[in-house]
């Protein structure tokens, strides 16, 4: 749900003509360096956006959000429909 907000917002800045780059947690997570707070968390972003080997998040177009939220209502029907199905064999 988060990354959704956070995709919106970098279609917003780019559709102004700025240039936006979200990165991933699990490439800024080794850079935290000590208790997460938001000063740590600033600094480790900082840290990791300057490594050359750094990957980006890429920024999904709305139709393409929209088409991903749809298959993950999907499957999340089809789970508890399989659970249902499952409580009454058991």
């Amino acid at each position: 749900m988060r990354n959704r907000c956070f995709k919106d917002w970098a279609r917003r800045f780019c559709e102004r003509g700025d240039t936006v780059k979200l990165l991933a947690p699990q490439g800024v997570k080794p850079s935290v360096k000590s208790n997460k707070h938001d000063m740590a968390d600033a600094e480790a972003m900082g840290e990791a956006v300057t490594r050359p080997t750094m990957r980006f998040v890429p920024i999904n177009k709305r139709t393409q959000q929209d088409l991903q939220a749809l298959h993950r209502v999907r499957e999340g029907s089809v789970n508890a429909h399989t659970a249902c199905i499952h409580e009454i064999r058991g």
